[in-house]
């Protein structure tokens, strides 16, 4: 990519931070810019564009907090190949191990286990009534020590309170149910939709409130077709990607 071509418009209304940061994005995408890249300094781009370092700064923590690039001791800001496809097929698997399929390392914050009355979303998703006792669990998913999926689990309380003596951030929500023939899960219903992310799920990630995000809604069953989880997660667009396999 060719720096010294970069035009920043100091007429507009959009921030000259959020101006440039938009110019690398392009760049990314139309791989003018690919991973490996090394860009300027920021004093060096700076003088080029005839702006202040703090400019540029925030611009990169930006970029950095989105995980498109990384700042290397020695060598400088480079550009990084973050964007994990953590696709879904027809079989059912657990994020550990679509993770260590794309070879890096998962790891799991245990942020919430309580046990709630559910409102009326939860009650329908999970086919109880409305104040029934559920049991609410959420995480935040790593994969090489960058988050990547913030996941609210809500399941029944009565059928599932076993669960809770287990450590969710060393086991797997779906591994635990497979203990139990009864509770083992059969088959899974997901609904894909872009949202923004909430102060609270904006700060996990470090982004933002109102970023981009990619929202999956996960409906399990049992082989007898009984609701055993209701799920909603919740990834950054910069750094997820869901691609689905279809047989006939």
């Amino acid at each position: 990519m060719n720096f010294e071509t970069i035009h920043l418009d100091k007429s507009l209304k959009t921030p000259l931070y959020m101006q440039l940061k938009n110019i690398l994005l392009n760049a990314v995408q139309s791989k003018e810019l690919v991973p490996g890249d090394l860009l300027p300094s920021e004093s060096a781009l700076s003088e080029l564009l005839g702006i202040s370092k703090a400019t540029i700064r925030q611009c990169m923590n930006e970029l950095s907090n989105e995980g498109y690039i990384e700042k290397k001791r020695n060598r400088g800001t480079i550009i990084l190949d973050r964007k994990l496809n953590l696709g879904y097929s027809d079989a059912v698997s657990n994020y550990n191990e679509r993770v260590k399929e794309l070879g890096m390392s998962p790891k799991t914050k245990l942020i919430r286990l309580t046990v709630d009355d559910c409102n009326k979303k939860i009650a329908q998703m999970l086919e109880t009534d409305t104040g029934a006792k559920v049991i609410h669990l959420t995480r935040l998913r790593y994969a090489d020590d960058m988050p990547i999926v913030y996941i609210d689990s809500y399941l029944l309380y009565e059928e599932n309170r076993f669960i809770l003596g287990h450590d969710f951030e060393t086991e797997s929500l779906y591994a635990i149910l497979d203990q139990n023939p009864e509770t083992r899960i059969s088959s899974v219903s997901r609904t894909v939709f872009a949202s923004e992310a909430l102060p609270e799920i904006a700060e996990a990630f470090n982004i933002r409130a109102g970023s981009a995000m990619l929202t999956v809604e996960t409906v399990a069953a049992d082989a007898r077709g009984n609701i055993r989880e209701y799920s909603i997660s919740y990834s950054p667009n910069s750094r997820n990607q869901y691609s689905f396999t279809v047989t006939r």
